[in-house]
């Protein structure tokens, strides 16, 4: 049977002063009227059914997330007790699922993506699935770069593989961690390689095994944790799990080491909504170009990425500036900074004084 498991965790970082600790851009809507969770719950309805769709988000978050979908099932939402990426998430939650069905195909998806063409996106999964279970293979879906993204991962395609499905498949001969410019540049002009967009797909008997083998710690872990699933001591147990794993994303931990991956090239519209820039995509912009949310007036201003609040901003003279005001902070960067954003909010962390704001 498939199932789904939808990765709610951390703070958006490069969208402060919007996203927040207390309030991450998932569960805000960042693009469009519903929240970036609800986007992501709506667009595996039907592929398959409610009670298998599980979420891995923070423990002070999960009545939010119940709020947000009230037909979720509340065991199904696993509250962590502190972030340690995506490797401790995706081995917590495939030894819940694996505990209740031994042949089950999980994919991994996350919260913040945009994605459309919901019916192309549910087939290239469902492909995805399919050839899991005939392979035993570790299925990722990678996205055809339009441009030389620094802040993407990359996927190095070899051979194209032979299913009987629509979708296209390609043995995956590597991952690339976020590449600089130059070499970015160098993976679009060769059409070798595919954005990493984070989504996965395996048995659990699969991503268990290859857990066992490159991350034994998480293993042991999981094993011990397994013990405690279905009881009321879970929530105590999983505490306790955490305390001795490393904070280690599921790329680096597995996928990377991993032998046997098949790439998929995603059929549908994608963004990871991870930066303004990536939200200036979706904003209907004004005569001078800029994408505007809220309350703004310009006079000579163009290019700018403005999102006011409940405020109102006012801008002369300048371009290519993003500009955010939220809650009780005020964002001004350039675009070609975007990505820096996150480095603003690492200082006001180390700041005794001004954490409070993040």
């Amino acid at each position: 049977m498939n199932y789904v498991v939808i990765l709610a965790g951390g703070i958006g970082e490069r969208l402060w002063p919007k996203s927040r600790a207390s309030m991450p851009k998932h569960l805000q809507a960042i693009v469009g009227t519903k929240t970036m969770f609800q986007q992501a719950v709506d667009r595996v309805r039907g592929f398959t059914d409610i009670k298998n769709i599980f979420v891995v988000t923070a423990a002070a978050q999960k009545k939010t997330i119940l709020k947000q979908i009230p037909d979720l099932i509340p065991k199904n939402v696993i509250g962590e007790p502190v972030g340690k990426n995506t490797a401790a998430a995706v081995g917590v939650a495939a030894t819940v699922i694996h505990s209740a069905d031994e042949n089950a195909v999980m994919a991994s998806l996350h919260s913040d993506h945009y994605i459309e063409d919901i019916h192309s996106f549910q087939r290239v999964l469902s492909d995805c699935c399919a050839v899991a279970e005939e392979t035993g293979a570790l299925m990722t879906i990678g996205i055809k770069p339009d441009y030389p993204n620094t802040g993407f991962g990359y996927i190095h395609c070899a051979d194209k593989m032979k299913f009987k499905f629509k979708t296209v498949f390609h043995r995956a001969a590597g991952f690339k961690e976020k590449p600089d410019e130059k070499t970015a540049k160098k993976y679009l002009k060769s059409g070798e390689y595919l954005w990493n967009s984070g989504m996965f797909i395996w048995k659990t008997s699969v991503i268990l095994d290859e857990i066992k083998k490159n991350m034994p710690q998480l293993y042991k872990a999981c094993m011990k944790l397994s013990e405690s699933i279905g009881k009321s001591g879970f929530a105590k147990a999983l505490r306790k799990a955490y305390d001795s794993l490393d904070n280690i994303p599921i790329d680096t931990g597995i996928m990377e080491k991993a032998k046997n991956v098949i790439m998929a090239e995603a059929a549908f519209d994608w963004d990871d909504v991870g930066s303004w820039l990536s939200v200036e995509k979706h904003i209907r912009k004004d005569d001078n170009d800029n994408a505007v949310q809220g309350e703004f007036i310009g006079l000579d201003s163009s290019g700018c990425i403005i999102d006011s609040g409940s405020s109102l901003i006012a801008t002369v003279g300048v371009k290519d500036l993003i500009i955010v005001r939220s809650g009780d902070a005020v964002l001004v960067c350039h675009k070609n900074r975007a990505q820096e954003v996150k480095d603003i909010v690492h200082k006001l962390k180390s700041n005794p004084r001004l954490n409070k704001h993040t």
